[in-house]
């Protein structure tokens, strides 16, 4: 079963993830500082750049114009708290290549009976930067004991957008390694 671990966050997975698969899923999670990848430290500089001094910036402040490059790495999430729930609102072709479905549209309790620890541990992650009202981020090598994934290796930052410190939404951006070295057709 996926679960989050808290681990010690100064490890360091290895430079290529390309080596193969290890036997079990290795997940971290990482300060916005930590993230190596390009594409996510850039989303990741817009957002601290139009967050200023307050908490967050708002979804109308970063999106669409200042990420119309990095579009495709990144999903937009909106915060349901009425029913507790969050709708995938933009998902990113990254993504898609990633998870092999476009669940654009649909909340996480419309995907959860495809993949229902996915879905948890997704949730968690969204639970968690609405309650620290803060980025928070996983870098992790997926091992062959989730064999359903497309990737072996990721490096995500999930970042609260709102208004006077309540998360609306929640910013996505991340970079996916194909299983094998190429995506599947």
């Amino acid at each position: 079963m996926l679960r989050h671990k808290e681990i010690d966050t100064q490890l360091t997975l290895p430079a290529n993830p390309s080596l193969g698969s290890p036997k079990n899923t290795l997940i971290v999670e990482i300060t916005p500082d930590q993230v190596e990848s390009t594409e996510v430290r850039a989303v990741f500089a817009i957002w601290q750049q139009h967050k200023g001094s307050r908490a967050m910036p708002s979804r109308d402040e970063v999106l669409p114009r200042p990420l119309g490059k990095l579009l495709r790495t990144i999903s937009l999430v909106r915060v349901m708290p009425e029913t507790n729930d969050y709708e995938l609102r933009i998902v990113g072709d990254a993504h898609v290549q990633a998870y092999g479905t476009n669940s654009q549209g649909m909340t996480l309790s419309d995907i959860t009976t495809a993949s229902p620890e996915f879905v948890a541990a997704l949730k968690y992650s969204y639970d968690l930067v609405c309650a620290r009202r803060a980025p928070i981020g996983y870098r992790g090598i997926m091992g062959r004991d989730l064999s359903h994934a497309r990737f072996d290796w990721f490096e995500t930052l999930y970042l609260p957008l709102g208004v006077d410190g309540d998360v609306e939404f929640i910013l996505n951006a991340s970079v996916y390694q194909p299983r094998n070295g190429k995506w599947p057709d």
